[in-house]
């Protein structure tokens, strides 16, 4: 053991053995740059040919640049254009109306599901409503024939009082002023009886008067026909004899005509008279009887004044029972409140039973499975006599879409979103029509991202105008949308550009020197062929597309060559945004 340890350098031996080392390595890594930058000159002093020769080169000028945002999308159903039809209800699947492809149009039956016991929970509903509206019909009746008959009561119950209460003070009134009016009518009665008896006496007194002084007017009627008769026989014979003339005669008629007439008129009176006189003293003597029976009766009222005080207290006790029985009848009123109660209970029921009914009939209706939008049938997930069961899912029974209102979906890279505006237009290609381009406008930009094979994507929504019926939905699109358009700007073809780690550079060819140089350069927008340059150019500037550096050149990406090998390049300006 201690042979073996005697043996093994020491620490410090090893250190300085690693240092030799590293020297070594260094010192070889250095003879072999200078050597190789020997030959690297000594080539380029040997070799004949210009260093341009082979290069592909381009000028740089000024064009217009479109720049275009590229994504894959799908043809999808415009929101509220493709409907999932489900049920509400389990059941069995009785009738499918529609097939796939089938033309629907809103609100048509596309099927129906069996439901074995809503039928019968609908029509028990319906008799328990029918029910309840009898016995609202019922109580409704009463609750009126109720309050007709005791709005009746009170009414004759109050007018019955009133009646009561008039009766009650006339018949007060009456024995209150009986004593008086017996006295009064007691004197009005002898007054009126004298006064009937002095008028019978004067009825007697001018009735010979009255019968004698028309007979006088008879008799003097009488001489005055006579005397114009003789007249006219008179004048007729001396009108015969020719002494005088016919006017005499015709006076002669007329005036016996007054006479005649006077005497008919004497005779009429005389019997008028006797006629009014034997009515006056008709008259004369019932005023004389009526006014003794006055006189008899007024007298007779002296025995009325008990009468009269018995009549009062009979309407006292009538004005009593009639206040009773209104009392009665207001008390009939709590009875109308009580049915007014029961009338409340009896359409609470009614309505009750009425929203059990609709809540059976919806139920009911549910089993009809309408189109809640026109379009095509494009999916039928089950089948006629399929039992479905929706307690926990509604499950899909058809899926109607409207091909007439479907868009474009394109799924936009997350680097290339900023650029993306509403209102730009977009050109689709739709892989099932390779030949045809469809155009429309950008019309929405979901702000939440959407992964599409582990990349951020954001769906953009294009609007495009097609033939009806032409396009179906998840046709795959692939969509152009132009994001700006700059004109007249300085470009270079994008192959000429290189990225490095401190920006992009091109290789300008710059005479007088025999290689490129190395350029850096800020760009803006691309079309994918040619980019903008913002800095860093100029307008005929030549610069090289191919073939530099040469191979086993150090020219990398971001880095400059020198005889001793590679080095980094200055670090390029910071780059400007694109100017139209």
């Amino acid at each position: 053991m201690e042979t073996t340890v005697k043996n093994q350098p020491s620490p410090h031996a090893r250190r300085a053995r690693k240092q030799l080392q590293r020297r070594l390595i260094w010192i070889t890594i250095l003879i072999v740059l200078i050597g190789g930058g020997f030959y690297w000159f000594k080539l380029r002093a040997n070799s004949g040919d210009s260093p341009l020769k082979g290069l592909q080169t381009a000028t740089v000028s000024r064009s217009t640049i479109v720049e275009t945002v590229s994504a894959q999308g799908q043809v999808d159903a415009q929101t509220g254009a493709q409907v999932s039809i489900g049920s509400q209800v389990s059941g069995i699947v009785s009738h499918i109306y529609a097939d796939v492809g089938s033309l629907v149009k809103k609100g048509q039956l596309i099927a129906t599901v069996a439901q074995p016991d809503v039928p019968t929970q609908l029509k028990q509903a319906e008799a328990s409503l029918l029910a309840s509206e009898m016995a609202l019909q019922q109580q409704t009746t009463g609750v009126s024939m109720q309050q007709i008959q005791t709005a009746s009561a009170v009414q004759s119950a109050q007018q019955a009082l009133r009646s009561a209460e008039a009766n009650y003070n006339s018949a007060l009134a009456a024995a209150k002023q009986q004593p008086q009016t017996t006295s009064s009518d007691i004197k009005q009665a002898t007054t009126a009886l004298n006064t009937a008896i002095a008028d019978e006496e004067q009825v007697y007194a001018s009735r010979d008067l009255q019968i004698a002084t028309a007979r006088a007017s008879i008799q003097q009627a009488e001489a005055n026909a006579l005397n114009s008769q003789a007249n006219l026989k008179r004048e007729e014979q001396l009108f015969k004899e020719g002494y005088v003339a016919a006017s005499g005669v015709d006076a002669a008629v007329a005036q016996n005509g007054v006479y005649q007439a006077q005497l008919a008129s004497a005779k009429q009176n005389l019997g008028l008279v006797e006629a009014q006189v034997s009515a006056s003293m008709k008259t004369a003597k019932e005023k004389v009887s009526q006014a003794r029976a006055a006189l008899a009766a007024a007298k007779a009222e002296i025995y009325m004044n008990d009468q009269k005080q018995q009549a009062v207290s009979n309407m006292a006790a009538a004005v009593k029972q009639a206040r009773a029985q209104l009392q009665s009848a207001i008390a009939g009123l709590t009875q109308n409140a009580i049915k007014q109660q029961q009338v409340k209970q009896a359409q609470a029921a009614v309505k009750q039973a009425e929203e059990q009914v609709k809540y059976w009939k919806v139920q009911v209706s549910k089993g009809d499975i309408r189109a809640p939008i026109s379009g095509t049938v494009t999916q039928l997930p089950v089948q006629q006599g399929e039992t479905i069961a929706a307690n926990f899912a509604t499950p899909t029974l058809i899926v109607v879409t409207d091909l007439n209102r479907l868009q474009i979906d394109a799924y936009v890279d997350e680097t290339d979103i900023g650029k993306v505006k509403l209102g730009q237009q977009a050109k689709v290609t739709i892989d099932a029509f390779p030949n045809r381009t469809f155009v429309g406008p950008v019309v929405k930009i979901d702000s939440g991202p959407t992964m599409q094979q582990g990349v951020v994507t954001y769906d953009v929504t294009i609007m495009i105008h097609y033939p009806p019926g032409l396009l179906k939905p998840s046709m795959t699109a692939s969509v152009n949308i132009e994001a700006g358009r700059y004109t007249h700007v300085l470009t270079a073809p994008s192959e000429a550009i290189n990225q490095g780690t401190h920006g992009a550079y091109v290789w300008l060819i710059k005479p007088p020197q025999k290689t490129p140089v190395r350029q850096p350069i800020q760009i803006g927008a691309t079309d994918g062929i040619n980019t903008q340059i913002l800095s860093g150019l100029h307008d005929g500037d030549t610069v090289v597309l191919a073939g530099w550096p040469p191979p086993g050149g150090f020219g990398g990406r971001g880095m400059q060559m020198t005889p001793f090998g590679p080095r980094p390049g200055p670090p390029p300006k910071k780059r400007a945004a694109p100017h139209k």
